[in-house]
């Protein structure tokens, strides 16, 4: 599996997996869901990039600090810090079948329901694990469950990639 940091992430479309840390118990307010408890710990955030500047752009923009929030996860981010991400390059999204993916895994919990999944059925698209050990699980479990042709990169984040 190729390593990258998130700043040389391409131009391109794809699903992305995004790894998080949240340090402390928060209640944090999420938009119209109102206030969400959620506990320490390693969560999973999967989703799409589409739009203009592909990948780079999505991702670039969960690693900052958004001006405005407009996705579920841009309120999250104000309390959690990115750690890395998985993408697959793919004209064809895979953020349904990666959720499901992340749902099935021993030690998964769903924090907030329909969180980042209002425009779909899947209960959640944000995932919790207890141990830091779940990331290194699901890195396994996608690798094994994906085709090849969802090829998987991992992304470093720091805030100097050079």
């Amino acid at each position: 599996m190729q390593e990258l940091c998130i700043s040389d992430t391409p131009f391109v479309t794809g699903t992305y997996c995004l790894i998080l840390n949240l340090e402390q118990a928060a209640w944090i307010r999420i938009g119209a869901m109102g206030e969400v408890a959620f506990p320490p710990g390693g969560y999973l955030y999967v989703g799409s990039a589409f739009g203009p500047g592909g990948l780079r752009a999505r991702l670039s923009r969960h690693v900052g600090r958004a001006s405005r929030c407009h996705w579920h996860i841009d309120y999250f981010r104000q309390h959690a810090h990115v750690t890395g991400a998985f993408v697959t390059q793919s004209k064809r999204v895979y953020e349904h079948r990666w959720a499901l993916l992340a749902s099935t895994l021993p030690g998964t919990s769903i924090p907030a329901r329909r969180f980042g999944a209002s425009d779909c059925r899947c209960p959640a698209h944000l995932f919790h694990f207890k141990h830091p050990s779940g990331i290194g699980a699901l890195e396994r479990f996608l690798i094994d469950k994906l085709p090849p042709e969802q090829a998987l990169t991992f992304l470093h984040y720091r805030e100097n990639c050079s």
